[in-house]
Order: C-alpha cells, then structure tokens, then sequence
C-alpha cells in the first residue's frame, strides 16, 4: 500500500512539473494544457499553484525602475518631504531635461490641483517646460497668479506673468498678472508700487495660493533680467554673503537658511514666510550644476514636493 501510495505521488509531482514546465517556460494558457493533457482546467489550477508553493516554481520580476524609486524614497526620507519624482534620461540637451521635468510636473499637479485652488507660480525656464506641457486633460476652475513680478523685456516667455497665463489656459481657469519686475530699482521705487492697489491686490491673492509652483535657481540665473553690467556687481555681492539658491526671489545659503540682501528691499513679490505657508510648495529644478541650491532650498523645509532628473538626485545623496 504505502509503495502503492509513492507512486501515486510521483506521478503527481511529474505532472505537477510538465503541467509548470509547459505554462511558465513554453508559454502554454492553462486551458491549452487542460485540453492537450485531458485535465479538468481546476486540476491545472491546483497544480500550478502547488508547484509555487512547495518551491518547485520561482517568479522573479526585475523592475529596471526600482534604483529609482529607492532614489526617490532616499531623497524623501533625508529632506522630509511628501512626494519626489525622479526623471530617468537620457538627456540630450538641456531643452530636453527642461521638457521632461515640465511634463512631470505637470501630471503631478493635475493630480493634486481642486476646483477654486489658488495655485502661485515663478518665472524660470524650467516652469516654462511644466506649463506648455500639453498633458492637462481636465478643465479645472483654477486661479494661477505670479508670486513675484513678471515683467523682463528679454525673458518674456519665463517670466511668472506669462506662465499664470499659459498654466490658467491649459487648466480652464483664469489668471492675474503682476505689471512689474521681480526687482525694481530702488526701495523708494518699491515703495511706490506696494502703494499701487493693483499691486496690493494681486499679491495678497498669491499669499493665500493653496498650491505654490517654483523653480529654484543659482545666484547667476536668478538675475537674468539685470542688465549685463550690473549683474556682475550684484552677483559678487550676493556670493560675497553666501548665497547660493534663490527661491521666489528670496536667497539662501548653503544651509538653506535665509539671506538678508539689498534686493529684499527692491523685490515685488510675496514674503518667504508666505511661500512656507503654503499647504503645498511643488519645486521643479534639475541639472548638475544646480545640485547645490537644489540641496539648499531642501534644506530650508519650504518645499514639500521635487521634480527632478536623475543624475542631479544622484548627486544629491552621493555628495
């Protein structure tokens, strides 16, 4: 009997290994193995899964995205935030990056963005490639508005104005425009304009934004808009303090801490303390050159979620 009964389950467990051997290496469906071998399609069942529980069978699946995912959960877990997003490449060119941290960010804020949200946003040719991104498929009643003047004569299409307009379009709701530049020449010039109502007005509105979108960016690019001479001046200023990030027209230091300067008192935009109370800050930045006030501006706690390429995130953690 016994002999009897170790027959029966060898020629189980011969079947159980032909039934395995014909489903996960040839590829044949359960009911084509229930047909060819005059099976019931339950008994198939029941030996496949046999198979893997008792070992017979291994499924390995290689996730050629987990290096980034762990990536992102690294990056999340050091600077305390609630969503990262890390961009595979190849990159190209830096149009390309710029494109694809763009449409990232784009379907993240889709995502998280609510009828009658106030999102604020900045200039920056990174932001530039989230709002003409064309991924947004929903009309959402939205009010974008810059939170920090918007006027340049030569970076017209970077500037905080025109991405109100452009990501209010794309969204199917409306926008507000701030008629000045982010920095004017003067305190007294400042002073004048925070007097104007329209001024007044429109950046109380981006106080209150319930979604803040901002670029981050090195003491160079963050004065584009100055003319060549002076910006020469003012950048060796700026790095003679410390400063290596600007966020919404505000500089930080490589600690992430805030930086008094000269241009605190000649800026047309919204306090930093502002941006920080925000429910949500959204930062979209990336190349290797700005690693150091990526990782600055992480470490002044105002973001709470980052889109960014890989190799930058790379050096993030490997620095």
């Amino acid at each position: 009997m016994k002999l009897e009964n170790d027959l029966i389950k060898q020629d189980e467990l011969q079947l159980m290994i032909k039934i395995a051997h014909l489903h996960y290496q040839e590829g044949w469906l359960q009911r084509h193995i229930s047909n060819e071998l005059g099976l019931s399609a339950a008994k198939v069942s029941t030996l496949l899964n046999k198979a893997l529980e008792k070992g017979f069978v291994e499924i390995r699946i290689r996730d050629p995205f987990a290096p980034l995912s762990e990536l992102e959960e690294r990056i999340r877990t050091e600077y305390g935030l609630t969503f990262v997003k890390v961009v595979p490449g190849p990159f190209p060119s830096n149009i390309a990056l710029k494109s694809k941290l763009g449409l990232h960010a784009a379907l993240f804020l889709q995502k998280i963005v609510r009828k009658e949200n106030i999102v604020g946003i900045t200039g920056g040719s990174t932001i530039n490639g989230m709002v003409t991104a064309d991924v947004f498929n929903t009309h959402i009643p939205v009010m974008v508005v810059p939170i920090n003047g918007g006027v340049s004569q030569s970076d017209y299409h970077y500037t905080g104005n025109t991405h109100a307009e452009k990501l209010a379009k794309q969204l199917g709701g409306s926008y507000l425009q701030v008629p000045f530049p982010t920095f004017v020449s003067s305190p007294d010039t400042k002073s004048a304009v925070m007097k104007d109502k329209s001024a007044e007005v429109l950046l109380k509105q981006a106080g209150k934004a319930d979604i803040m979108v901002l670029g981050i960016g090195t003491v160079c690019t963050s004065l584009l808009t100055l003319p060549h001479i002076s910006r020469e001046i003012e950048i060796k200023k700026l790095k003679d303090k410390g400063v290596v990030a600007e966020v919404g027209g505000h500089f930080l230091d490589k600690d992430g801490e805030f930086v008094q300067t000269d241009f605190m008192e000649r800026l047309i935009g919204i306090e930093f303390e502002k941006i920080k109370q925000a429910p949500m800050v959204m930062a979209i930045a990336g190349g290797i050159k700005k690693s150091n006030a990526i990782h600055s501006a992480l470490l002044s706690e105002v973001i709470n979620a980052l889109i960014i390429d890989d190799p930058t995130a790379n050096r993030l953690i490997n620095s």
